[in-house]
């Protein structure tokens, strides 16, 4: 064992274990068994100026097939891996060669004048719903855990909440369909203060779409 590997298996923001990491590379290769891991390194994944993502680890992993697939011979993967939030335990990967910090920087990027302050925590379990209907008023969650306010794009959000709180076959399912309903509130929303999103601003329902999607592809999205 390296000492990075001591270190990232002992820290609680770091749970990366021998053991998942071959589930990982099971399931890259599309095998059932037959994986056996030499030495794994871990680092932060994330580069100065990309601080709305955090928790994006980088792992290199050094292993041999036992048998069937050039049996011990020496194989390395590069893995990018995104903890969500508050979750050590529900983690997404892509490959290394998938995943570009400078598209994710591009993406997240605030656009005036719709720059806005963003949660980039927004997942399930910061949302508090009320149980009981209150007349008095109108909103029925209150949002939580305000602690990682980003200066970004309000898309994040949404990204974030579909890739980290809704199984992927429901999202596939019905993403369309919630993309609706968010264009359509957020239109309503800035009507009322005067700005048509899409005379003023220039948005669209398909701009927002490719950026959810590209914000998606981050975390394994599919």
């Amino acid at each position: 064992m390296s000492d990075t590997e001591e270190d990232s298996t002992c820290s609680d923001s770091w749970p990366i274990t021998e053991d998942w990491l071959i589930e990982v590379l099971k399931k890259h290769h599309e095998v059932r068994s037959g994986i056996k891991i030499t030495d794994f390194k871990v680092k932060q994944g994330c580069q100065d100026g990309v601080n709305n993502l955090s928790d994006i680890l980088s792992v290199s992993v050094v292993y041999e097939f036992e048998k069937d697939i050039e049996p011990g011979v020496s194989q390395c993967l590069d893995i990018v891996i995104k903890l969500l939030p508050q979750d050590p335990f529900s983690r997404y990967f892509v490959t290394e060669a998938q995943f570009d910090l400078r598209e994710i920087k591009f993406y997240t990027s605030p656009i005036e004048p719709m720059g806005l302050i963003t949660h980039t925590d927004f997942w399930c379990n910061n949302l508090l719903f009320r149980s009981e209907p209150d007349e008095e008023r109108t909103d029925s969650c209150t949002i939580l855990d305000w602690q990682m306010v980003t200066y970004s794009r309000p898309t994040n959000d949404l990204a974030l909440l579909l890739i980290s709180s809704i199984p992927s076959n429901t999202r596939r399912q019905h993403t369309s369909r919630l993309l609706d309903l968010y264009y359509g509130a957020l239109k309503s929303y800035c009507l009322k203060m005067d700005v048509d999103i899409e005379a003023d601003l220039g948005y669209s329902r398909n701009k927002m779409e490719v950026i959810s999607k590209n914000l998606s592809g981050i975390d394994i999205g599919s």
